[in-house]
């Protein structure tokens, strides 16, 4: 579920501004990350949303998909969700700072044509998974790049080769709930929608 910035009112934003500092006061302004055994590690949620319109060029389908990743340590486990694909080849992350197509930095799922929908490829990258550009550098690079804006996930199939969908991919705010268990996590589309 999404909502465009521009349906915000001041009122929500206020709210929005008073639970973020409640929740700094309350844990001590240490950031609170979900996924440990105890419900709480270190480190930083990523999210990405896939589309064939986010394409470059374009590309016409009914498919979508999704990107989540948490930072522990210097390691990022991941998780590729995907509905309506079909003959999927790879899952790859790339480093683009022009908006463009950049070249991939990990490999995560490699297929010949087997993979569909759902769960397309959960694991843990790595800074040995780390190619191209970022071949010999650490995970810590790998944020670095991402925290900048200029990294995407492109899922590539057999019918379309150069990528199917694709989304860029988001530092992400989590959601605590009262338990405190991890709700999910807020972030900020490219379409400047905030996506729960």
């Amino acid at each position: 579920m999404g909502f465009s910035i521009g349906q915000l009112r001041w009122g929500s934003v206020i709210v929005v501004v008073l639970a973020a500092v409640v929740a700094v006061m309350v844990w001590g302004g240490e950031p609170v990350r979900g996924g440990g055994e105890d419900g709480f590690v270190g480190g930083e949620f990523f999210d990405a949303t896939l589309s064939g319109d986010q394409e470059d060029p374009p590309v016409e389908t009914d498919a979508s998909g999704t990107f989540s990743g948490s930072l522990e340590g210097d390691t990022i486990p991941y998780e590729f969700v995907a509905t309506n694909l079909v003959g999927v080849t790879g899952v790859h992350l790339h480093v683009d700072p022009d908006d463009g197509l950049g070249p991939a930095v990990a490999f995560p799922f490699s297929a010949n044509g087997e993979g569909e929908d759902g769960s397309l490829a959960a694991g843990t990258l790595t800074a040995a998974d780390l190619i191209g550009p970022l071949e010999g550098q650490t995970i810590a690079d790998l944020v670095a790049v991402i925290e900048a804006g200029n990294a995407y996930v492109n899922i590539h199939t057999k019918a379309n080769p150069g990528g199917e969908i694709r989304g860029p991919i988001f530092a992400a705010v989590p959601v605590i709930g009262p338990g405190p268990e991890l709700l999910g996590t807020l972030s900020l589309n490219a379409g400047g929608q905030f996506v729960f």
